[in-house]
C-alpha cells in the first residue's frame, strides 16, 4: 500500500527536509488551513513531478476553511483544467450511490457578489452566511471531479464543474434591504458565474 500525501506530510513534520519534496511536505505539515491550497499551487512543478498534485490539491482544498472568495471564474476554470480528474475522484471519498445527485450552494452579498454557479457545492441545504441564499441544483457524476465527505467546513462537498449544473433554483433566502437593488435575479445565465 502506498503512502498518502498527507502520511509523508506527516512523516517529515519533525525532520530536517533534504528534498524539495520533503521541504513542501514539511511546510504543509505545519500550515494552517488558510494556506495550504495556495503551498499547493506555489508548488505545483514539485507535487506533479511526485505524482501528488490532485492528492495534494484534493487534501488542500477540503482543509482550507473559507474557500475561495478571491480567485475569479477564469482563475478557477483554468486551476481545474490542468488536473487530472480521474486522478480527483481517486484520492477524494467515494461518490454516494447515484449517476445524478442534488446539491446546493449558498451564496452570500448582493448581485454580482453571489455567485450561484460555483465550483464548490454541498450536499447539505444550510449554510452560516451573511445575507444568504441557497441554490439547488442537479449535477450529474460524470460532471463531479471530486468528493469530499467531512471538509474542515464540516459539510460533505462537490467539486464539480458548475456549467453543468441543471434545474438551478432558489430554495432559501434571507430577505435584503429594500434599499439594496439585486442585480441578478434568477433566471442567472449559465456562464460567467462562480
Amino acid at each position: 500500500m502506498s503512502r498518502s500525501f498527507l502520511d509523508m506530510a506527516h512523516e517529515v513534520k519533525h525532520r530536517n527536509p533534504t528534498t524539495e519534496l520533503e521541504k513542501l511536505l514539511r511546510e504543509y505539515a505545519w500550515a494552517d488551513s488558510n494556506h495550504v491550497l495556495d503551498l499547493v499551487l506555489d508548488n505545483w512543478p514539485v507535487l506533479q513531478k511526485a505524482g501528488l498534485l490532485e492528492e495534494a490539491f484534493v487534501d488542500a482544498w477540503g482543509a482550507q476553511k473559507w474557500g475561495c472568495p478571491n480567485w475569479t471564474p477564469a482563475f478557477c476554470r483554468a486551476i481545474l483544467a490542468k488536473l487530472d480528474r480521474a486522478a480527483m475522484l481517486r484520492t477524494g471519498d467515494p461518490l454516494p450511490p447515484g449517476d445524478s445527485f442534488i446539491v446546493y450552494r449558498g451564496v452570500a452579498g448582493i448581485g454580482a457578489k453571489r455567485r450561484v454557479r460555483g465550483y464548490s457545492c454541498s450536499a447539505e441545504e444550510g449554510f452560516g452566511l451573511p445575507n444568504p441564499a441557497v441554490y439547488s441544483a442537479v449535477i450529474q457524476k460524470e460532471d463531479i471531479l471530486t468528493f469530499i465527505d467531512g471538509s474542515n467546513r464540516e459539510e460533505r462537498e462537490f467539486l464539480l464543474l458548475p456549467h453543468k449544473l441543471s434545474k438551478l433554483r432558489r430554495v432559501w433566502r434571507k430577505s435584503i434591504p429594500k434599499h439594496v437593488t439585486e442585480l441578478s435575479p434568477l433566471p442567472l445565465p449559465l456562464h460567467g458565474d462562480v
